[in-house]
């Protein structure tokens, strides 16, 4: 990790993000321990005040809904 340290998972978070929920963190780690072929986790960008997603900020195969997984 960082500073050294022995990390299972890191998570980074822009100076100006907000994480959705109070257990986003933890259902990240979750994802990480159950799929051993996980590599990373990203966070869909969105407007605070709207929800709305720009299109740019989503750079998926043939997602056009921006809540809905899809592979990279």
């Amino acid at each position: 990790g960082p500073c050294g340290a022995d990390v299972d998972a890191l998570l980074f978070l822009d100076d100006d993000g907000l994480l959705p929920n109070q257990d986003t963190a933890e259902l990240c780690r979750q994802a990480f321990e159950a799929d051993p072929k996980l590599g990373i986790v990203t966070f869909r960008i969105a407007d605070p005040d709207t929800g709305a997603t720009q299109r740019r900020h989503v750079p998926r195969l043939r997602a056009a809904d921006p809540m809905r997984s899809s592979r990279v």
